[in-house]
């Protein structure tokens, strides 16, 4: 993920919410993942361990409990807790045990890994 966004470290709160821009002047312009990743705006500085998550009363996905490597200073005791929103933008790749995905969606991964060149902002992360 870019840990660096929309970041509050200290209560360990990672939202778009976090911050009014408006009132330093800013319009909130959102660019979608692929933009932010081409003009430089975000990149992938970190590495976390999703532990959980929390669903609204309509069954959405509304945030994300993390454990972070930051120690136990940032946060809740080294927890993080990320809203949705800020999954969907920041975080950039995700690994999960194949025995956790539902077998349609694990058919469509048997296919040839597609290796990225080194200069790719997601295949330099993977080294």
């Amino acid at each position: 993920c870019d840990s660096r966004v929309y970041a509050d470290r200290k209560n360990g709160i990672y939202s778009l919410e976090n911050f009014d821009l408006q009132k330093l002047g800013f319009q909130r312009r959102m660019l979608d993942k692929a933009d932010n990743l081409q003009y430089g705006l975000s990149n992938l500085t970190h590495a976390m361990v999703i532990k959980g998550f929390s669903y609204d009363k309509e069954g959405k996905t509304e945030k994300w409990l993390i454990e972070n490597s930051y120690g136990e200073e940032a946060g809740q005791k080294g927890y993080l807790s990320i809203s949705d929103q800020w999954f969907d933008l920041f975080v950039y790749e995700v690994v999960i045990h194949k025995k956790f995905l539902d077998p349609d969606v694990l058919q469509c991964y048997k296919k040839e890994s597609i290796v990225l060149p080194p200069w790719d902002v997601l295949g330099n992360l993977a080294k």
